[in-house]
């Protein structure tokens, strides 16, 4: 063992490799650390330190590195990303897909690594374990001395699978083992070794003495040599052979050597084990009872195992004396637990215990010695016995105390000896195993290039992955071992130069991570590299190696920028340059340069301080350069500059023009200036162009004088000895005004007015203008006319540069004229400008455009307008104003002219409206209205006349409810009876019919109006009737589905207002009283419902003003049936609403009816009787039509027990019921009406003929309804049932069928008020009504569960016969085998199944879960039972059932063989092949009983192979014999079957049998192994012998028979003895 102190550091890695994966182990790759952006190298593993390992990573990891350690992607990465698979990205499936497999190889590849080496592991212990068996055997039996002679020859060769070897290339024994490999193992024996064996000259001295050397039989040893025991194979068995046990026991305590040794200098070796043969058998003779704790334990008298089952006894015949084999193997005595005493997680101080239990696993009561550890961190108490004196009882413990007393972290190893009375001491290790700490730190650290005399600092990541907190102290290895750790520890560096580590001592916990930080201080050239040692707190160590490269200075001319230079020929140069510049020719004063680029070929920079360090200057590098000059180059664009156009004088004129700099190097220019007239400059004046670059200026030009000038501008370039010149040319104006009008226009003026109109004068230029303004004197002239009639203020001044002035022209109307005259702008020293002024002098001129008007479509009382037109002839506005009305009919009229005054525009045509009501029907003639006008003497007069009219309306009804049907229309006063009010002839129960009443005011006078139904008008206020808002917060009142149940809710309570009187149908005008506006077009809505059938007639009274009432006549016919099974809460304006399908769902074929109950509502207010039929749909072409004819009522009134009540009018038709005989016809013509037979006019009726279409066919045996008779009180309700019997389908139905049908409920209302009320309504019934429907629906399969099996798709059952047979045969032949094959039974459907499982013997089925006893046996006749014990099993809708379906296989079963073919039993057939393989077939059905009376079978197959015996030879002949002397034969017994077979040999009656017996066979029974497949016949050797003890004939005949039914073998046996020597053999002739 290693004391901590002296242990070596060992990286957690190797460690891990080692100890958990050993041989072809590989470490788990860590991942990668988020504290850095690229990955660090690996560490290297140490190389192990055993040198028996066959780890080989350590070398794959120093010469691949990363390509080996690093792990791309890691367990955990692969295993999210499969996990989180499907992207749509098509190539990252595919990655993923492949790294799956990649991920499923390599874990395979491990599975494999692992079996081999546990297989390895296994092989080389069962071959320890024999060799030690062996050596132990071979040291008891002999009483000399174990000599140190070669071991025993191993037996890995025949522990190892070779082929398992092959397979994964690698090496096998058979690869260095040249020996064939026997046919069958040797039989195991007592061998004497090689160095124990006599030698050819001991033998030769020796006397031999075969009768005392003869040994008993059970003693008998066997020939093979010491090298045929490499074949045994059961290496690892504890049970061998008892009698060498014994042997050794005897033979050392018996034995040993005697006080006189002379003796043995004489007495040989044969001899001595003669005697000691004598002394074994007279021991023998003496033997008595001893307790067997005296014995050893591996001896059968020292106690049996308690672990270990005791070896079955040998065969009979085996052992003649009874003596028991010994064995050699040892048995355990005492057990520990645990078996390894582990610590872990430990610190230094504390003391740590654990308890060590020692069982005794033997039968007997056993002392023990233990002995404690040998190192003193480990120490052990007193044991804890159970009993007194120290003895520990069968299957009882005692306890130790191990103690632990650690003084560091390292690791600790110990063990235990527990000494008992087995041959082997058992060992028990302690073990003491912290995880240490581990880093990931590089063990080399390279800190790179560094110039000398120069610093460098790299930092490296160190982070702890273990498991436990770790110390770290770091110190040159020179220093380690230290004496003391405060003698080498130091605070801040530790150096060594030239390299110095920071920190020093650290502390890490799992996870944590630091920097650390590596100085290099390089001062010499070259590598440098020093050793550090870092020493964990556990004893722990590691080597770190720093390493670095010192460098001096190296410049290397890599690039120079321009092209590559060099020399022309003849030209001078400097020899001692290294390289050659030449620069371009350049201008005077100018500067070039070239771009050089210099690589300090010393040391790599990247990542590296600026070195600091002093040395001399040198030279380093030398290069040449040359150059030449060549004058200014500069290019004016444009070289001359004309300003276009004319300019202000005094304005600034800028134009742009630019200069080229053609140069080879920059200039500097200063550009001159001109003010002597005029003044011109250019920006900028000065600066500097680059080579080949453009520079902007900008030349500015002010004018002095007005008129064209030249001028020439110079610009002076620095070192140039010539300017540049720029040449100008430009003209200028002076300034100039412009008016804003065109023209001025006063347009018309009255005489004597006064005008007055504004001009804006503005100035455009930029300079000062002096200006006067006047009438033009042509002008004045013209008109001869001295002062002028204008007034201009102010009439001159002067405007400011862009500047304007107001000027205000006043003209006086002095005379009626049309005024054209100029008025004249005079500017100095600018261009004069005119002006046009217009004007127009007027008097005022207004007149009518008819004085007599005429008033069309006066009516009474009504205010009538006409227009009227007032003009104004002249262009002056003129105010108006109207009188009053003259003449002799103004106070039975009242006029009105809107506006009553107004002003008029020039030439103004004004349309004015004259509004007249006569309060009279006089025409009127006699009517004046005055109209006074400014500016004339006398008013206008207007004259009025006209015939008033009095009151029209029109009255008219819509024909449809459709908004585009054309209204009947009818004038009133008139004929308004001859409308007709129709709501339709077939209108649907609780359906809105809209219809319109439209009334039409021809006339414009205003009048009231009435409307009212006569007979089925609803109350007035039922529009007005609103239901109360639901309790329920706003906003969900709010909501679209919220609303639309509100209007509902609203439309049905106005509905059900209307009816309120109980007459079944009800009329309402939304608008029942109103006014009629003139020329009013009003459209009322008028509402009729019904909530019962029937024809109604009414009438519409309709009252306008004083005009009579009109009486309009009211007709609607409603259809359908009141009756519904659903809750009326709403009316429609759609069709009526069918009633929905009662279905019946899916039901069994043949199952019980299945029954609905249904709840009629009655929703009118009368009671009706419904009379009930059902029907089956029949489409088919041959019957179209039905005649039915009926004697008496169709329906008549039935009792509660269904029969019919009497009718007084025809008492003989009494308890007849309506029989429809329905005729065929090739076309249908439609329904027709019935046609009635009758005595008389208004007799009863006797016989009715209908005719109606064909639909179905009359049917009660699938759907019926009950009662057949049924009355619906109004506004009640009553219930019904509806029934569906499943019908029966046929055995070749498979899937489910579709049943399909009606009833129609018929209509009768039995009290004649309200069938019909004369002249109001009336109401048919029976077959004139459409009945109710109920539409039918169900569906009917067939019982069927979906059938699964746990193997190939049937149930078939394969056995052996032998099966019965155990693995022992002496235990006897099983009476009954039974084996279990799985059944899923799944419901697919949607009804439960209801079913029973039946099934006969051999077969049996159980639900899983379920129990049954097992018979002792069973009957074929007929007889079954059922799952569970025969009771009904129930499987739900997609629910599924697991059922075991058992074959019991028995000796009764294997006894049918014998049966003749014509006495076979059913379901069992004997199959036997040409090869001779022969089976019993087994066949049956498993029936699955529904409740429905229907089954479903399961087919059950069982094949059983049964052994089948077969003789090489019927009768053997052994001739004539000599009196006893034996004669044998061998016969062949083979098995031609699959199965195996046990069989016997029986020996028949001998001739003569007064002699002993004759003949023997050998074996006499014996186990035949089955037939392999595709392989001859197995077979055994029976030996038979014959030995005549008389010179008779004998025969004899010998059955071999099996214990499984086979079928007999008979061999037949003859011989005959004589005494005549001639027939005796050889060698035993005298």
């Amino acid at each position: 063992m290693r004391s901590p102190s002296q242990s070596t550091w060992l990286s957690s890695l190797a460690y891990s490799e080692s100890f958990h994966h050993g041989f072809g182990g590989r470490r788990r790759l860590a991942s990668q650390l988020p504290l850095q952006p690229l990955p660090e190298p690996q560490l290297l593993r140490l190389r192990p330190t055993s040198l028996r390992t066959q780890d080989i990573s350590y070398l794959l990891t120093g010469v691949f590195r990363n390509l080996y350690t690093a792990e791309v992607i890691g367990q955990e990465v692969s295993s999210s990303l499969i996990k989180a698979r499907g992207s749509e990205d098509a190539r990252h499936e595919e990655f993923v897909d492949q790294l799956q497999q990649i991920r499923e190889l390599y874990k395979q590849r491990l599975d494999e690594v692992e079996m081999l080496e546990r297989h390895i592991i296994q092989a080389s212990a069962r071959a320890l374990a024999e060799k030690e068996r062996a050596m132990h055997q071979a040291k008891v039996q002999f009483l000399e001395p174990f000599i140190k002679m070669p071991p025993v020859k191993t037996i890995f060769r025949w522990c190892v699978d070779n082929e398992l070897l092959q397979k994964h290339h690698l090496i096998c024994p058979n690869d260095y083992y040249s020996d064939p490999v026997p046919f069958c193992s040797a039989p195991k024996g007592v061998s004497v070794p090689g160095y124990s064996k006599p030698t050819f000259s001991s033998e030769k001295r020796s006397i031999p003495k075969k009768e005392l050397t003869k040994k008993p039989p059970c003693r008998k040893m066997s020939s093979q040599s010491a090298e045929e025991t490499d074949y045994t194979m059961d290496s690892l068995t504890w049970d061998s052979s008892f009698k060498a046990k014994l042997r050794s026991r005897a033979a050392v305590e018996k034995t040993g050597l005697p006080k006189n040794k002379n003796w043995m200098n004489h007495l040989r070796v044969p001899q001595r084990q003669l005697e000691r043969l004598r002394l074994a058998r007279m021991e023998n003779r003496n033997r008595f009872l001893r307790n067997p704790r005296f014995f050893p334990p591996n001896t059968p008298l020292g106690g049996k195992s308690l672990l270990f089952p005791p070896k079955k006894p040998a065969r009979i015949g085996e052992f003649q004396d009874g003596e028991l084999e010994e064995s050699c193997a040892d048995t355990p005595v005492f057990l520990a637990k645990p078996s390894i005493g582990f610590f872990t997680d430990y610190e230094i101080g504390p003391v740590y215990e654990m308890v060590i239990s020692l069982q005794n696993t033997t039968s007997t009561s056993r002392h023990l010695r233990v002995l404690p550890p040998s190192t003193p961190y480990f120490a052990l108490g007193l044991g804890m016995f159970p009993g007194k004196g120290g003895m520990v009882a069968p299957g009882m413990t005692c306890q130790y105390i191990v103690q632990f007393f650690p003084d560091c972290l390292g690791d600790f190893d110990d063990f235990i000896l527990v000494e008992t009375q087995s041959a082997h001491t058992l060992l028990i290790p302690l073990q003491a195993r912290r995880p240490p700490p581990v880093l990931t730190l590089s063990p080399v650290l390279d800190c790179g290039y560094c110039l000398i005399g120069g610093m460098k600092i790299t930092r490296f990541i160190c982070k702890n992955v273990g498991f436990s907190v770790g110390k770290f102290c770091i110190m040159p290895k020179k220093s380690w071992p230290p004496p003391s750790f405060r003698a080498v520890v130091t605070i801040g560096f530790v150096e060594q130069p030239p390299f110095g580590i920071l920190p020093s001592v650290f502390e890490l916990v799992p996870g944590q991570a630091i920097f650390m930080e590596v100085l290099f201080l390089p001062t010499s050239l070259g590598k440098a590299e020093q050793t550090f040692v870092i020493v964990c707190d556990n004893c722990q160590i590691k080597e770190l190696v720093t390493t670095g490269i010192g460098q001096l200075v190296a410049l290397d001319l890599i690039y120079i920028s321009g092209e590559k230079s060099q020399p022309e020929p003849g030209e001078l140069t400097d020899l001692t340059a290294q390289h050659f510049i030449r620069f371009e020719p350049e201008n005077l004063q100018s500067t070039a340069s070239k771009l050089l680029i210099i690589r300090n070929a010393t040391l790599d920079l990247e990542n590296s301080k600026d070195p600091s360090y002093c040395m001399d200057d040198v030279i380093v590098l030398e290069i040449e350069v040359k150059g030449s000059v060549e004058p200014f180059q500069v290019l004016l664009e444009p070289y001359a500059l004309i300003i276009p156009g004319e300019n202000y004088i005094g304005i600034n004129v800028k134009k742009n023009f630019k200069m080229w700099n053609n140069s080879k190097s920059a200039i500097r220019y200063t550009w001159g200036k001109i003010s002597d007239c005029h003044i011109i400059e250019v920006e900028p004046c000065t600066g500097t162009i680059e080579p080949s670059e453009v520079e902007d200026f900008e030349l500015n030009f002010t004018g002095g004088v007005p008129g064209l000038t030249s001028q020439n501008l110079l610009c002076e370039i620095k070192d140039s000895p010539s300017p540049v010149v720029l040449h100008i040319e430009a003209a200028f104006k002076g300034p100039a005004l412009v008016i804003d009008v065109s023209a001025l226009q006063f347009g018309l003026l009255r005489l004597g007015q006064k005008a007055t109109n504004f001009i804006q004068i503005r100035n455009l230029s930029p300079l000062p203008a002096t200006w006067a303004m006047k009438e033009s004197q042509a002008s004045l002239q013209e008109r001869r006319e001295d002062v002028s009639p204008f007034d201009i203020e102010p009439s001159s001044g002067q405007v400011q540069p862009l500047g304007e002035c107001r000027v205000s022209v006043t003209l006086e109307a002095r005379r009626c004229q049309r005024l054209q005259t100029v008025l004249e702008l005079e500017v100095v020293n600018g261009a004069w400008s005119h002006i046009p002024v217009y004007a127009e002098v007027q008097e005022p001129y207004v007149y009518l455009r008819s004085s007599q008007v005429e008033v069309t479509d006066l009516y009474l009382g009504v205010p009538t307008k006409m227009p009227i037109t007032l003009v104004n002839g002249t262009l002056l506005p003129t105010c108006f104003c109207w009188g009053k009305l003259l003449g002799l009919q103004a106070d039975v009229c009242t006029v009105t002219v809107s506006p009553r005054h107004g002003t008029l525009g020039p030439s103004e045509e004004r349309q004015l409206s004259l509004e007249l009501t006569a309060h009279t029907l006089e025409a009127v003639t006699d009517l004046a209205l005055p109209c006074d006008v400014s500016g004339l003497r006398e008013p206008l007069v207007l004259g009025i006349s006209g015939k008033p009219r009095g009151l029209q309306v029109a009255i008219g009804v819509s024909k449809e409810e459709s908004e585009d049907s054309a209204p009947s229309t009818e004038l009133w006063p008139g004929h308004p009876e001859t409308l007709l009010l129709d709501f339709g002839s077939a209108v649907p129960l609780r359906t809105r019919v809209n219809r319109q009443l439209f009334l039409t005011n021809c006339s414009p006078i205003q009048t009231p109006f009435t409307l009212e139904f006569e007979y089925f008008g609803s109350p007035v206020n039922s529009l007005s009737q609103k239901p109360s808002p639901p309790d329920m917060p706003p906003a969900l009142l709010k909501t679209a589905r919220m609303q639309e149940l509100l209007a509902k809710r609203e439309q049905w309570e106005f509905m059900e207002s209307m009816l309120s009187h109980g007459k079944g149908a009800a009329f309402f005008p939304h608008l029942s009283q109103g006014m009629l506006g003139a020329h009013q077009k009003l459209s009322i809505d008028l509402t009729a419902c019904a909530n019962m059938w029937g024809e109604y007639w009414d009438s519409l009274i309709c009252t306008v003003g004083d005009l009579p009432p009109a009486v309009i006549p009211v007709h609607m016919v409603v259809v359908g049936c009141p009756i519904s099974s659903q809750r009326t809460t709403y009316y429609t304006t759609d069709q009526v609403q069918r009633e929905p399908v009662i279905r019946f769902g899916t039901r069994v074929s043949g199952g019980d009816p299945v029954t609905r109950i249904l709840r009629l509502n009655n929703s009118s207010p009368c009671d009706i009787r419904l009379d009930w039929e059902t029907y089956t749909p029949e489409d088919r072409e041959d019957r179209l039509l039905e005649l039915l004819v009926f004697y008496g009522p169709p329906f008549p009134l039935r009792d509660h027990a269904g029969n019919d009540l009497l009718y007084p009018e025809t008492p003989e038709s009494s308890g007849s019921s309506w029989s429809p005989s329905p005729s065929e016809s090739e076309s249908s013509h439609g329904d027709t009406p019935s046609a009635e037979g009758s005595s008389s006019a208004g007799a009863p009726q006797i016989i009715s003929v209908i005719l109606q279409g064909h639909e179905g066919a009359p049917s009660d045996h699938l759907f019926t309804v009950s009662p057949k008779q049924v009355v619906v009180p109004a506004g009640g309700s009553s219930t019904i049932h509806v029934s569906f019997t499943p019908v029966v389908l046929g055995p070749d139905v498979l899937h489910k069928v579709e049943c399909v049908g009606y009833a129609l409920g018929f209509l009768s209302l039995d009290d004649e008020v309200e069938r019909e009320l004369p002249g109001r309504r009336r109401r048919l019934q029976d077959f004139a009504v459409g009945p109710m429907r109920l539409d039918l629906h169900g569906y009917v399969r067939p019982a069927q569960l979906s059938v699964e099996w746990d193997y190939d798709g049937s149930m078939v059952f394969r056995q052996q016969a032998s099966d019965l047979i155990p693995e022992q045969p002496c235990a006897g032949v099983l009476s009954e085998l039974v084996t279990t094959h799985h059944l899923k039974l799944t419901n697919a459907t949607e009804i439960p199944h209801y079913f029973r499982l039946l099934v006969s013997k051999p077969f049996s089925v159980s639900q899983v879960g379920a129990s049954r006893p097992r018979a002792p046996g069973w009957k074929q006749e007929g007889e079954e039972e059922t799952a569970a014990r025969g009771r009904q099993l129930v499987l739900h809708p997609q629910e599924n059932m697991l059922v075991n379906v058992s074959f019991s296989l028995s000796l009764e079963l294997l006894s049918y063989q014998k049966l003749p073919a014509d006495q076979m039993l059913p379901g069992v057939d004997i199959q036997q092949s040409p090869s001779g393989e022969k089976q019993m077939v087994f066949t049956q059905n498993l029936l699955l009983a529904y409740s429905n009376q229907t089954s479903q079978v399961v087919p059950l197959r069982a094949v059983v192979a049964v052994p089948e015996l077969q003789l090489s030879t019927s009768w053997v002949d052994f001739g004539t014999c000599f009196v006893n002397q034996g004669r044998a034969r061998e016969v062949y017994l083979m098995n031609l079957s699959g199965c195996r077979s046990y069989w016997a040999v029986l020996t028949g009656q001998q001739e003569p049998d007064r002699d002993p017996v004759a003949f023997k066979v050998s074996p006499s029974s014996g186990l035949l192994e089955a037939r392999p497949v595709n392989a001859p016949p197995t077979s055994v050797t029976l030996h038979v012998s014959f030995t005549a003890r008389s010179c008779d004939l004998y025969e004899s005949t010998l059955v071999v028979e099996g214990v499984l039914g086979e079928k007999p073998c008979a061999l037949r046996l003859r011989g005959r003895g004589s005494y005549d020597e001639r027939y005796a053999s050889p060698q035993h002739r005298l």
